[in-house]
């Protein structure tokens, strides 16, 4: 798709999948880039982007959300997709270091989305910018379907989960299922990110808790028997008081972090988190992940 012609933007009324990529890709980037492109799908259906790749600026090093603030106060390269009128997401940095994950995905509210692209300006203007630039897969969705992603960390890699469309709410009516796919021979551990009030729990969600209709899943959890069986958790969402009871005192403390933060890990180098449409596009979430290599014990013959 040719879109991006220095400075303007475009319209696009589409019907079925296709390719989104940066001028230049995947050998270089144009620098003073500013263009935009709006999507338009049939009434009733949305706009779902995917990430192929990615190499557009520099992310601050932090697994928070303000990596690419200062995009917008610099002479930096970034990405904005625009999911609704008054909602965007900045992508920045690079797959392979900081950046955001192959498989990522970001889900239009309504039939229409935009991506804008813009690079920092130089003196001379046919200089190449030694990045990649971008490259998404577009596709349209129905306003009530399940939503199949696919992350692929790297061996050693740490990183974030979140729902569709994070910080902001995921669209009602949207299931979500996120498949976690790394290096053999790693393990996957998941835990609450410290900033919400998720707990995950091997058994049901007690009357103090609210269950938020998320599994976490791994599907070769018990290798003691074959065919190993799925192991499976229930995320729930505590209330803020007594998250609060939870880590007031030294000692109590100590045990509500423990408690609530305590990651699950994967038997081997695959992980499923299911997100059903109850409740949770109330509320975004997310899970920070890491990738271990994995320790097994030797089997005496």
């Amino acid at each position: 798709m040719n879109w991006c012609r220095q400075h303007n933007s475009s319209l696009e009324y589409v019907k079925h999948s296709g390719i989104i990529e940066s001028p230049g890709y995947p050998l270089w980037s144009l620098p003073s880039l500013d263009c935009s492109i709006t999507l338009i799908a049939e009434p009733g259906s949305k706009i779902l982007l995917t990430l192929m790749d990615f190499d557009v600026g520099e992310a601050k090093k932090t697994l928070k959300t303000d990596k690419c603030e200062n995009v917008f106060h610099s002479n930096s390269d970034y990405v904005k997709i625009d999911v609704d009128d008054s909602k965007s997401i900045t992508v920045c940095g690079s797959i392979s270091s900081n950046g955001p994950l192959i498989g990522e995905q970001y889900l239009s509210f309504s039939n229409k989305l935009t991506l804008s692209y813009k690079t920092h300006e130089r003196i001379f203007r046919t200089t190449f910018i030694k990045r990649r630039g971008f490259k998404f897969k577009y596709s349209i969705v129905s306003n009530k379907s399940t939503v199949v992603t696919v992350l692929r960390p790297k061996e050693d890699a740490i990183g974030t989960i979140n729902n569709l469309n994070f910080p902001y709410s995921t669209p009602p009516g949207i299931e979500n299922t996120i498949y976690i796919r790394t290096a053999i021979g790693s393990n996957i551990e998941i835990r609450p990110a410290k900033w919400t009030q998720l707990i995950i729990k091997e058994d049901d969600c007690s009357e103090n808790e609210r269950d938020v209709a998320i599994k976490i899943i791994d599907a070769f959890g018990d290798t003691s028997v074959l065919p190993a069986t799925t192991h499976s958790w229930t995320v729930c969402r505590i209330s803020s008081d007594l998250d609060s009871h939870l880590m007031s005192g030294t000692e109590s403390k100590a045990h509500g972090h423990l408690h609530r933060f305590k990651p699950v890990k994967s038997a081997f180098h695959v992980m499923t988190v299911s997100v059903l449409a109850i409740h949770t596009h109330l509320t975004p979430f997310q899970f920070m992940f890491k990738i271990k290599k994995a320790i097994f014990n030797s089997i005496e013959t």
